[in-house]
């Protein structure tokens, strides 16, 4: 993979995630949504919460032009569930979706995802190899992906939390995928990470903003579908997407 490729997407992502974040904080912003204190929050200030969707404009505009070049069976599958659950967690963020809605929105990202070939076909450690029925796997692979929607979307109240595990857990992804010579793994993940970075640059404790549900819920079905691709190649272990948990877990 060409050095400069992967320095101008990275730093694209960086600056174009940074710029709307930034924007995006501002009262006059047209996504400028307050999220208030409740007996859950970890914020003692209304803070807004569309910093989700710079990360998003990121990833899209860098992912559309690496795809160009490196494209990768059932990414565009992949962004369609994506952006299904992103459509509906910004309705979310503005007009309060039911929970039933939100489920039946999950459901059917999970179901272009696993359309999409995403899906786990058995489970492999070392010493033991556990092959499933097709109709398993996709039960499984769709309970995980709804899992980590949801499980994503519950840390995005903490300050600088979601932000700075989608910049860790995908830049291992990245060094994953290049140390398995996975160049669209590898170049998607590393835009991922960047544009999250640049969202984080204000979600620093004091949080000046928040992703809210169009950014947590979206990057939590990434790593799921991240973790799905890597081991339906064959070449990436989900193990990564397991430690990240077990970090997740450990600061509840």
């Amino acid at each position: 993979m060409n050095p400069l490729i992967i320095v101008v997407m990275a730093v694209a992502a960086l600056a174009i995630s940074t710029f709307f974040t930034y924007r995006f904080c501002r009262p006059d912003s047209v996504v400028y949504i307050l999220d208030h204190p409740n007996e859950r929050s970890l914020h003692v200030r209304p803070v807004p919460r569309g910093g989700g969707l710079a990360i998003l404009i990121a990833m899209a505009v860098c992912g559309a032009a690496v795809a160009l070049f490196y494209p990768a069976r059932g990414l565009a599958g992949m962004g369609l569930g994506a952006l299904i659950v992103a459509v509906v967690s910004f309705l979310d963020d503005r007009h309060s979706i039911t929970p039933a809605g939100r489920f039946v929105a999950h459901v059917a990202a999970s179901a272009v995802i696993l359309y999409s070939g995403f899906f786990l076909h058995g489970l492999e450690i070392p010493g033991m190899s556990w092959d499933w029925p097709p109709i398993a796997g996709a039960v499984l692979s769709a309970v995980f992906i709804v899992w980590m929607i949801n499980l994503y979307n519950f840390m995005d109240g903490m300050d600088g939390f979601a932000g700075g595990m989608a910049v860790f857990g995908f830049t291992v992804f990245a060094v994953l995928g290049w140390m398995a010579g996975h160049d669209a793994f590898f170049i998607i993940s590393l835009i991922i990470a960047a544009s999250s970075a640049g969202f984080l640059v204000f979600n620093f404790p004091p949080a000046r903003i928040f992703m809210g549900d169009i950014g947590s819920s979206t990057l939590g079905l990434l790593v799921a579908a991240f973790s799905l691709w890597g081991a339906r190649s064959g070449e990436i272990a989900p193990c990564p997407l397991t430690l990240t948990l077990v970090y997740f877990f450990s600061q509840l």
